[in-house]
Formats: structure tokens, C-alpha cells, sequence
């Protein structure tokens, strides 16, 4: 595996950790019963978005390791519609 891969996945477990652990406040807050409506309906909000964007970020990194990442500046591979307009 490559240096930049290593990087790359050791800094993806590095944002996860840090996601994980701000969950868990947000979890202990909510369990708490502290907070109101509106400050619950935010935490959600936050506890869903942290979880959406963590696991695109994992899917990423599993992608890299099993397929290897695109040399950086490479164009992404056009999706089938956008071949088929093209040709």
C-alpha cells in the first residue's frame, strides 16, 4: 500500500474517531433531557448528517484499498448515460 493511501485512511479514522466521540455528546445530551424541542431536533440533525457523511467518507476509503484511488487531476469515469450522449 502506498504512503499517500496509508495517509489518506489513517486521517479517515482519525475524522471517524473524532465523529464518534462527538455522537456520544450528542447522545449523552439528548439522554440527559436537557435540552428543548428545538435544540433536539438540531442535535439530530447533526448526529444524521455526521453519520451520512461518515460513512461516504468509509465507503471511500474501503473503495481506495480494494479498487486504488485515481492518481490526483485523473477525470472520473463517466457514468453510462454520460457515454452514451457522448457516443
Amino acid at each position: 500500500m502506498s504512503d499517500e493511501l496509508n495517509d489518506a485512511l489513517a486521517e479517515t479514522l482519525s475524522n471517524l474517531n473524532e465523529t464518534i466521540e462527538r455522537m456520544e455528546k450528542i447522545v449523552k445530551q439528548l439522554e440527559a433531557g436537557e435540552t428543548d424541542w428545538g435544540e433536539s431536533i438540531r442535535l439530530l440533525g447533526e448526529a444524521n448528517d455526521l453519520a451520512l457523511s461518515s460513512s461516504k467518507r468509509l465507503e471511500q476509503a474501503v473503495n481506495d484499498v480494494i479498487y486504488g484511488s485515481p492518481p490526483e487531476g485523473a477525470a472520473e469515469p463517466a457514468s453510462e448515460s454520460e457515454a452514451d450522449r457522448e457516443g
